[in-house]
């Protein structure tokens, strides 16, 4: 909770009014695409990523006007150190981090949510659109069984 709430809270409340005065900026919080729905053991990780979503969401509506773009990157799994020593395994949508920082900079400008990742951006929209909410949850709940 420190890390993914409280830090971008912070980081935002410090660097935003400085952004305001210059009339530009940018702020991009880290997301997950975990945060889109319950997530079965991983629920508190999940839920902080979606509380940077809907975080990124309501600044970029109340930043826009002062020049300065927000947005959530709502990213799949990316091979980080403690990725790969928590799970040590790739999964479909992996994208490096050099791909998703690509990606979400190139994006920027065109709304609140990017999901880098053509495969990424798929599962957003089935889950998001098309698969009822307990659907989600179940599907999800598969393949996070072994993080419990």
């Amino acid at each position: 909770m420190d890390v993914n709430v409280r830090g971008p809270l912070r980081l935002v409340r410090a660097l935003a009014p400085a952004m305001k005065k210059r009339g530009r900026g940018a702020v991009v919080l880290m997301s997950s695409l975990s945060g889109l729905q319950g997530s079965p053991h991983i629920a508190v990780y999940a839920a902080s990523k979606a509380f940077n979503t809907i975080f990124a969401e309501g600044l970029w509506y109340e930043l826009t006007p002062h020049g300065i773009d927000v947005a959530a990157c709502v990213s799949g799994a990316v091979p980080t150190p403690g990725y790969q020593a928590r799970f040590g395994r790739e999964v479909p949508g992996m994208l490096s981090a050099d791909e998703a920082v690509r990606q979400t900079l190139a994006a920027l400008g065109t709304g609140p949510r990017i999901v880098p990742g053509r495969i990424n951006r798929f599962a957003h929209q089935l889950v998001g659109r098309f698969l009822p909410r307990r659907t989600a949850i179940r599907l999800i709940a598969k393949s996070t069984k072994h993080l419990g």
